[in-house]
């Protein structure tokens, strides 16, 4: 799918214009981008060496590449920009010219694919989500933004950290880990909910209740609102029920008047 993408972006031709730069034996466009990159522009190669033509590279403020002009995608997010080069190569850089993740280091599990809409509201991760593949089989883990692997890539599934602790999967069973990497709570759980005020709503076979950040069950909470679901669906039931004998009776005496 990302391969099919590039193909389509770069086959697409804009008609948005931009500064002509000059940087040794290329000439770039900058490609005017709705999104916050302040002291950088994104260049797009309209001239020189054949092979780069077509494709963009970030150049700084003194008209300097930070990268090489040989990406196929730039795509500026709220806390880091998101490359492929013409390899399908990934690569992470801070909004201040630093590389987290160098090109081909990583792969990343929330691929990016816009450049020049605007990136509306999104929040901040703390982390970002990583994997490689072992004997065809997917492992996820997390980076942290100074380029370090902060969790390492063991997981079969793993779920963005929230209020510092992220839901993982080993095989098929869910659980939770914090920061570090150190589980809170047995894999034991067919689904959950990220944390939100302190607490997390779990799923573990026939059971559903909430666990506090300490993976213990809080008992009187998920009493209640076990309560709440079974009130819940029996008046659903009772509606659908009531509903189901009203049409009969309705088609019923249409019969009769017939």
């Amino acid at each position: 799918m990302l391969r099919l993408f590039m193909i389509m972006l770069l086959t697409t031709v804009t008609a948005l214009g931009g500064e002509i730069i000059k940087i040794d034996n290329l000439v770039f466009e900058e490609v005017p981008i709705k999104r916050e990159f302040t002291g950088y522009k994104i260049g797009r190669v309209l001239d020189g060496d054949k092979k780069y033509i077509g494709l963009y590279g970030i150049i700084d403020k003194d008209n300097k590449l930070v990268t090489k002009p040989n990406n196929m995608l730039v795509s500026i997010q709220k806390d880091y920009v998101y490359l492929v080069d013409i390899g399908y190569k990934e690569g992470i850089l801070s909004k201040d010219g630093k590389w987290i993740g160098k090109m081909g280091e990583f792969k990343y599990k929330n691929k990016e694919s816009q450049m020049y809409t605007e990136l509306g509201d999104k929040k901040s991760d703390k982390y970002l989500i990583i994997y490689k593949v072992e004997n065809r089989k997917y492992k996820y883990g997390y980076l942290n933004f100074d380029g370090e692997v902060q969790v390492p890539m063991i997981y079969d599934d793993v779920r963005d950290f929230s209020e510092g602790f992220a839901l993982v999967r080993k095989g098929n069973r869910w659980g939770y880990i914090n920061e570090e990497g150190k589980p809170i709570t047995e894999f034991k759980f067919l689904d959950g909910k990220p944390f939100k005020n302190g607490e997390a709503y779990v799923r573990e076979n026939s059971s559903r209740y909430y666990i506090d950040t300490n993976g213990e069950k809080k008992v009187f909470k998920s009493f209640c609102s076990n309560i709440k679901n079974i009130v819940v669906d029996f008046l659903y039931d009772t509606r659908r029920k009531v509903g189901s004998i009203w049409n009969s009776n309705i088609k019923e005496k249409k019969k009769i008047d017939l």
